[in-house]
């Protein structure tokens, strides 16, 4: 689908939960599961069997200026409490944050995950990655975290304070830190996937960072690195009459990706 767009009217808490509940159950395989799972906070609920994919998004909306995501393989609506595997926090105590500043917002819902761009041009990632295995379900979060430097955490990997990437499952079934080899990483020109074929690097990978192995990669994102002079935050590139959205987060250093339209 296209990129839907809209405002946050401010930062006020609410404001987050009000665009997911909009957009994620237009698509057959989202719905909002629990509705009251605390004060400004939803369970959103993915399935898609034919791909094996299945997790639970707690998104905890009420704090000024954003919200704090949880990952979870299961969830009781009548308890309104988790189930099995989560991950609450990346590194060490860091929750994973989408900020949301008053301004435009963007994003994309597909079968298997969304893409949301905030008016920083911060991009966050919640689903599955392109798996090269899809008997393995291993959703993620990619995001900010605790830190104010604003990078775009699709561009910028770090685990710590500022950004936050994290598999549910890997391909082992722990759950893992994990890293992008991009352009960011260019002694990386291929890499090896779980099922141990050498590929080009195209849309940016996603490493399980212990083992080097590419659980898959960012469906419709290309890593374009930080040292981008054109074109810039927000600059629509269109390839062969498909528009892709450039994004760096708005921190003096800017770490790019091209998000594609569908």
């Amino acid at each position: 689908m296209a990129w839907d767009t809209g405002s946050f009217a401010s930062t006020a808490a609410g404001s987050l939960i009000a665009v997911l509940d909009a957009q994620l159950p237009l698509n057959a395989h989202w719905e909002i599961y629990d509705a009251a799972a605390g004060t400004n906070a939803k369970v959103y609920h993915q399935e898609n069997a034919g791909e094996n994919s299945e997790f639970y998004v707690k998104v905890d909306d009420n704090y000024t200026g954003y919200a704090i995501l949880e990952l979870w393989e299961g969830w009781d609506a009548g308890a309104h409490a988790g189930i099995g595997a989560n991950i609450k926090v990346s590194s060490s105590t860091y929750t994973f944050r989408i900020w949301r500043p008053a301004g435009g917002w963007m994003i994309s819902v597909l079968d298997n995950r969304f893409i949301l761009i905030n008016g920083n041009y911060s991009g966050y990632y919640v689903g599955q990655t392109r798996r090269y295995n899809t008997s393995l379900n291993m959703p993620i979060i990619i995001s900010e975290s605790t830190g104010t430097s604003k990078y775009n955490p699709l561009g910028f990997w770090l685990n710590g304070a500022n950004s936050a990437w994290m598999a549910l499952w890997d391909e082992v079934g722990n759950q893992r830190a994990l890293i992008s080899l991009g352009s960011q990483y260019s002694n990386y020109l291929f890499i090896k996937g779980i099922d141990g074929v050498l590929r080009p690097v195209g849309e940016t990978s996603v490493v399980n960072s212990n083992t080097s192995l590419v659980i898959g990669t960012l469906e419709g994102v290309f890593d374009m690195g930080n040292a981008l002079v054109y074109p810039a935050n927000g600059d629509t590139v269109t390839i062969d009459g498909v528009d892709w959205l450039v994004v760096g987060g708005s921190h003096t250093t800017k770490f790019f990706v091209a998000v594609k339209e569908y």
